[in-house]
Order: C-alpha cells, then sequence, then structure tokens
C-alpha cells in the first residue's frame, strides 16, 4: 500500500433520504472535488422541515476546492429554500461553518453572517442569509467541516450537514 490514505467522505442523499459515507482512495484526489478558481465561490444550500426535524437536501458543490488564493467563500440557500438562516446562537457563537478540527495553518479568516449585496463581513440582523469567510489558500489541505443554520419559518428548527473544502 503506498502513502495515500483512506478517507471517509460523507455524502449528503437528495430528497430526504438519510446521510451516508462511502470511502474514496486517495485524500486528495482531484476527481472528486468541484474546483472553483475565482475571487469569489459559492456553497447552495436546499434543505426542507417536516414535523420539526430539518433535513438537507443538497449542498453543491459537496466537496469544494477553493484554488484561488485569498478566495471569498460564500454558503448561502437555493431560491426555494426560504425562511432558513444563518443566526446567531444562545451563548454568544455563530451558525455557519465550522471546522471539524483545529486549523495549524490558520488558513480560514475574516469569518462572518452576512445579508449584504457584496458579501462583507456586516451582520446586523441576529439571522441572515449568507455566511462568508476568506481562504487564505496558502497550504494545500483539506478541511472536514459541519454548517449549521436554522428554518426560522417553521420553530427554529437546527440544521446540520457536514462537506468537504479543499484548499489548492
Amino acid at each position: 500500500m503506498n502513502a495515500k490514505e483512506w478517507t471517509a467522505v460523507s455524502v449528503a442523499a437528495m430528497a430526504g433520504a438519510a446521510i451516508g459515507a462511502y470511502y474514496v482512495y486517495g485524500t486528495l484526489d482531484d476527481t472528486i472535488w468541484q474546483p472553483c478558481s475565482t475571487a469569489k465561490c459559492s456553497v447552495y444550500i436546499s434543505a426542507k422541515t417536516e414535523s420539526g426535524k430539518c433535513t438537507v437536501t443538497n449542498v453543491s458543490p459537496h466537496r469544494l476546492r477553493a484554488t484561488e488564493k485569498g478566495a471569498i467563500l460564500v454558503w448561502k440557500f437555493e431560491d426555494t429554500t426560504s425562511g432558513y438562516r444563518f443566526c446567531k446562537r444562545a451563548d454568544g457563537s455563530d451558525d455557519g461553518p465550522v471546522l471539524k478540527e483545529t486549523d495549524p495553518y490558520n488558513q480560514f479568516e475574516e469569518k462572518c453572517r452576512t445579508s449584504q449585496g457584496d458579501d462583507s463581513c456586516v451582520a446586523t440582523d441576529d439571522c441572515t442569509t449568507k455566511y462568508r469567510m476568506k481562504s487564505k489558500g496558502t497550504t494545500i489541505k483539506k478541511y472536514e467541516y459541519k454548517i449549521y443554520f436554522h428554518d426560522t419559518a417553521n420553530g427554529n428548527a437546527e440544521c446540520i450537514i457536514d462537506p468537504w473544502v479543499r484548499n489548492g
């Protein structure tokens, strides 16, 4: 066996199905990553809430590869997903993407909830339609993260999904 490792890659199942996992050989295999080589990369989220339970129906791209140094990464909801927001939590933290492990390279900065058209870090409301962060892109590495958000139109149900982002 060579130096590549087995990596568990979570996959968002469509239309209310459960979230599953499968294995991909090689942690940085380019064929599984959706490249974004522009100054701004968007991740679109779709979800639904039934009986107070939120189900994420799609995250696109599920595995984002940001190749532009200093790219702004923006998470937002599909037009058909109304009422879902990134909110300020009771403990003072924010909804949005959260890395599962500490980033020793400090690759992500300027993290914030936003509703601004230019995606600047100005959040005047407790709940916003977008979340953004800046990717330094100076270290080639994959990052597991979770996205937290709420369905404010349906009893404030909490939603969680765990896609991937990669620098380089």
